[in-house]
């Protein structure tokens, strides 16, 4: 987003889920294929998926209604990437600089 302002960035939301994910993923390993256990392992597995989902999921749509509520015109720029990476100025500089 380019508008000049610091703006939010990714708050991180695998981070803040990644002790509970990988618990359980440690307990789905020591299971056997095709019992119970491993049944509902596996569907607290897709719970934690599924709340990460769901943060990324309202980051957005608070983001976007932040943007709509501050903006009266957004528009949008189809850009070629590759082609402005071609310029003077090295690749990995020119990436680095344009995400700020």
């Amino acid at each position: 987003m380019v508008d000049g302002s610091s703006g939010r960035s990714n708050t991180g939301f695998f981070v803040t889920e990644e002790k509970a994910l990988a618990k359980v993923q440690r307990k789905i390993s020591k299971l056997v294929k095709g019992t119970p256990e491993r049944a509902k392992a596996l569907k607290a597995i897709q719970r934690v998926h599924e709340k990460i989902a769901n943060k990324r999921e309202d980051f957005v749509q608070k983001m976007s209604l932040g943007l709509i509520r501050t903006y009266d015109l957004i528009t949008f720029e189809d850009l070629n990437v590759k082609g402005v990476t071609k310029k003077s100025l090295p690749r990995k500089t020119y990436c680095r600089y344009s995400m700020e």
